[in-house]
């Protein structure tokens, strides 16, 4: 499935950035979830600028003040690719750092859960 996030194709091409959703079945007798499942998509924005560098697209996201956003030409880590293929292998190396990220602070966690079974409550100092 794909989403054209803007409008204004200048006929440059469109970059691309796969994301997921999650949707869930709910249940309103029992007022529970009875399951989920995840939907890939698409995200095509078109761009608006070529450079000997790289590329501008237009751009709104939450967290951007502009709307256009640039891609370098020879970054490894890109917003969007210029195929599909790519912006999936991207989501996948995401998902695969998210995972390495997250295993760490499950593993320090449950490390500093452990270690407070040894806390003197009495020698707790205050800051």
């Amino acid at each position: 499935m794909e989403f054209n996030v803007f409008g204004n194709d200048r006929g440059l091409g469109k970059m691309y950035r796969v994301r997921e959703r999650w949707i869930g079945t709910w249940d309103p007798d029992t007022e529970r979830l009875l399951g989920s499942r995840v939907e890939f998509y698409v995200e095509a924005y078109p761009i608006i600028k070529l450079t000997p560098k790289g590329k501008w697209i237009e751009y709104h996201g939450r967290d951007s003040l502009s709307d256009k956003r640039f891609i370098l030409n020879e970054s490894g880590k890109r917003f969007a690719h210029e195929t599909k293929e790519g912006a999936l292998k991207a989501y996948q190396a995401r998902r695969k750092r998210q995972i390495a990220i997250l295993s760490g602070q499950l593993e320090s966690a449950k490390t500093a859960l452990a270690m407070a079974n040894f806390v003197d409550v009495e020698k707790l100092c205050c800051y």
